[in-house]
């Protein structure tokens, strides 16, 4: 069987909102889910907030399950104790994050974001297959390609974002 994402992990067709919460695949959704003449700065500014997740999950993926559980509670599994549901949780986030880590280093290792045309189009693709998204755009075309950009959705207080993750004091 061919992979995707609803493949790849078993569940996750029914929890694409837990895998866009975090990362190049945000990333990728947004700018390809709004409209041609969507505001750069919007675009940049939801690409800079998926970039500042991915940090915060990459640091502390139990807090931000328990956030996420917290403000998505129609997320959480059932069918377990809370520890076992948390255990399975945590995996989905761990493979989800060992993937976009991957990708990083595959892409220069230093930019969260930062991909080739091709490598978006083949993500696009795999999205538009499985249905998380409903077009695909020429890479070519897309914001991130301009000048400036990925390095702008990188512009935050990276030391804020950890010191967050590791006190797990946001948003509980």
């Amino acid at each position: 069987m061919p992979i995707s994402f609803k493949s790849a992990i078993p569940g996750l067709a029914t929890r694409a909102a837990w895998i866009l919460q975090f990362g190049l695949v945000a990333i990728v959704a947004a700018l390809v889910a709004l409209p041609r003449d969507a505001d750069p700065a919007m675009v940049e500014a939801i690409s800079r907030g998926a970039a500042k997740a991915t940090l915060f999950a990459q640091t502390n993926p139990e807090c931000a399950r328990k956030i996420h559980w917290k403000n998505f509670p129609s997320t959480k599994p059932t069918g377990a104790d809370e520890a076992t549901l948390a255990k399975w949780d945590l995996a989905l986030l761990q493979t989800q994050l060992d993937t976009m880590s991957a990708a990083q280093t595959m892409n220069g290792g230093k930019l969260i974001g930062s991909m080739s045309p091709a490598a978006y189009g083949r993500m696009q693709d795999l999205m538009l297959k499985d249905g998380l998204i409903k077009r695909t755009l020429p890479p070519e075309s897309m914001l991130y390609l301009k000048p400036g950009f990925v390095e702008a959705i990188n512009r935050f207080d990276r030391n804020a974002v950890i010191d967050a993750a590791r006190s797990c004091s946001v948003g509980l």
